[in-house]
């Protein structure tokens, strides 16, 4: 197990100093991938590096599997090549002028390996990203896929206690990046890495992790496995900032004790949705958030019978191959659906939508 406890660090400027990560804990289970996932400065990278030794924490504690790597009250500081990670960079950091075999043998040497068990150790790793075809290929005729899986073996050669990923697909196109995070999820789970994963793309999170800290200025906002993240956020942040959300604006009536079931008055009119906190208070000003593929097209009969039914004219509709996205006027408000990519949402076509309470959020307004 991997242990970050009450990690600060911070950086001076010419005019101020920078708390880049503030008191953040977490721990990531033996054989389990866990993610950092916030936008850029939010602090994920610098808390990766206090991890990886390439930056000194300013206080706090990290340790793996017992062992100390930093300690500020003990004075402890185990250098970044002493601390038996493997990492994978956005940048792949391959050496050009050497072959594939020789950039991953590289990570081996001056570690006490004989030289068959380098070669073992090597071709074993290869063979994990299956590359062992191209042992003697030069690293300059890879593609950028081939690279990262090359910076991928490199990282599994030697069997470190724990991997870190550094947005290692940030710079891969879209097809390759969905079929990497694939690649690197399927590792995961055969060999049962222990890895910490730093990202900005939430697609990506949802995909490989199996448990996701949701970052901000520096500090957890929440956190939790991917699909409790989805449906059901703790704060407007990561309802916002994971997938989509349509947020509306409320003042909630009264709060079921046994459903969680709040009702909020909105500029809509009366719609429910789940209190995901479980402790809202009538009067309090919230916001209800709903996914948009959680909005269905409904009669006006089914909609005059729903709890949650709204209307609207369609303003623009966008087909994506696999749904259509509209988006709506309704009064004021504009919302954001998902059909089928056989739904008929023309422009200025009226609609009639319905949700379920369960399938919506009821949040604070002042977490925002």
């Amino acid at each position: 197990m991997l242990t970050v406890e009450a990690i600060r660090k911070s950086f001076k400027t010419k005019s101020e100093t920078v708390a880049a990560v503030a008191d953040v804990s977490f721990n990531v289970d033996t054989g389990r991938m866990l993610t950092l996932l916030g936008p850029s400065g939010c602090g994920k990278t610098s808390t990766l590096r206090c991890i990886a030794g390439l930056e000194r924490a300013d206080s706090g504690k990290i340790v793996i599997d017992g062992l100390s790597l930093f300690d500020s009250t003990a004075n402890l500081f185990v250098p970044a090549n002493k601390r038996g990670m493997g990492m994978v960079f956005q940048s792949y950091a391959i050496w050009p002028h050497m072959s594939v075999y020789e950039n991953v043998a590289y990570a081996l040497n001056g570690k006490g390996y004989r030289s068959a068990e380098v070669k073992r150790l090597t071709f074993e790793a290869l063979a994990r990203v299956q590359l062992e075809n191209y042992a003697d290929r030069p690293a300059t005729r890879l593609s950028g896929g081939q690279q990262q899986r090359v910076a991928i073996a490199r990282a599994l050669a030697g069997h470190p206690k724990a991997i870190l990923f550094d947005e290692p697909l940030s710079n891969l196109d879209t097809q390759l990046r969905a079929d990497m995070r694939t690649e690197i999820r399927r590792l995961q789970q055969e060999i049962g890495m222990t890895a910490l994963y730093v990202t900005h793309d939430q697609a990506e999170a949802l995909a490989i992790s199996d448990h996701i800290i949701i970052m901000r200025k520096g500090e957890v906002i929440e956190q939790g496995g991917p699909v409790e993240i989805y449906r059901r956020p703790k704060h407007i942040f990561t309802a916002s900032f994971i997938g989509q959300s349509n947020l509306i604006p409320g003042k909630v009536l009264s709060v079921d004790p046994s459903t969680f079931i709040a009702a909020v008055d909105t500029e809509l009119g009366l719609l429910r949705g789940f209190d995901t906190n479980r402790n809202l208070q009538p009067g309090e000003k919230v916001m209800l958030c709903i996914r948009p593929e959680d909005l269905s097209m409904a009669a006006d009969k089914v909609q005059s019978e729903n709890p949650n039914a709204i209307s609207g004219s369609v303003l623009v509709s966008i087909f994506l191959g696999s749904v259509v996205e509209a988006h709506l006027m309704c009064g004021d408000t504009r919302i954001k659906c998902e059909f089928g990519r056989y739904a008929d949402v023309a422009r200025g076509k009226q609609l009639s939508l319905t949700f379920a309470p369960e399938a919506a959020v009821v949040l604070r307004a002042e977490q925002a």
